[in-house]
């Protein structure tokens, strides 16, 4: 609620905010910022969808991705079949998908395991359908494409050394 009340406080050329949440001591570390964090995050996400905040936490992909998000989903995703189809949906960070548009992008081995993927990102609450877009896809928390698009990149650096 504090930052929606300090964005519509603001002069409306300039309803911005430019968050940057360095991890040097530990923030993610701790619930009580991690959740508070979530909570904002949805709080945005369900009731400001076009407000202008950014976000930038600056810390480690791994400790970042395993407090920020919800712990069901970070396991979800250590299976390397999973983590192969997220490192293709995730090559460009956006908040919307298209089933097709990943489809196109997985390997043979990798395509028989989209659906079961999908079905589990989605019962976890990790995305939701689109129902703008048929066939498409949305993640309800912005930091969740967020994180699957840094380790996206993580993977890319760490396999092209």
């Amino acid at each position: 609620m504090a930052m929606k009340q300090l964005l519509e406080s603001l002069p409306s050329p300039k309803q911005t905010i430019f968050l940057v949440l360095d991890d040097i001591n530990g923030l993610a570390r701790s619930e009580a910022f991690a959740n508070w964090l979530k909570r904002s995050v949805d709080e945005f996400a369900t009731t400001a969808p076009e407000a202008g905040l950014c976000i930038l936490v600056v810390g480690t992909a791994e400790v970042i991705g395993s407090k920020l998000l919800e712990p069901s989903v970070f396991k979800a995703i250590q299976s390397e079949r999973y983590r192969s189809i997220l490192r293709q949906l995730a090559h460009r960070p956006r908040k919307r998908f298209k089933r097709s548009e990943v489809l196109e992008r997985l390997t043979s081995e990798d395509r028989p395991a989209l659906d079961n993927f999908l079905r589990r990102m989605k019962n976890l609450g990790a995305i939701e359908r689109d129902p703008e877009i048929r066939g498409g896809y949305r993640f309800p928390n912005r930091l969740h494409p967020l994180y699957f698009f840094m380790e996206s990149r993580r993977h890319l650096r760490i396999r092209d050394r």
